[in-house]
């Protein structure tokens, strides 16, 4: 079972919502990554494991394969923190607020 949460700024209200097991992949018959989410069977056999990051320099969304380094696709920069691990950092969208975790807002799968 996963869970989701909605995170906030406290400032400027951009809002992250995130997963706390990441994306779970398997390589299809082309090579290609194909998700396998829960309850999907195959999710078992995932070979990989694509993780949402949140570029903490220009506030970028994407993706990062575990165990393999990556920068910011727009902006080059290493400086990213997990999106599931964001509450209390600071928003890199208007550099004063902070993000907080709405209680309203939670997700199961």
């Amino acid at each position: 079972m996963a869970y989701g949460k909605r995170i906030e700024c406290d400032h400027c209200g951009f809002k992250i919502e995130a997963w706390d097991e990441g994306d779970p992949y398997i390589r299809g018959f082309d090579g290609k990554k194909e998700y396998v989410y829960h309850p999907d069977p195959r999710r078992y056999e995932a070979t990989g494991l694509d993780v949402p990051h949140l570029c903490m320099d220009c506030g970028c969304k994407y993706k990062v394969d575990e165990g393999k380094p990556k920068t910011c696709r727009r902006c080059k920069s290493s400086r990213r923190k997990k999106c599931f691990e964001l509450e209390g950092e600071t928003c890199p969208k208007c550099k004063q607020g902070k993000f907080i975790q709405d209680p309203k807002r939670y997700m199961i799968s």
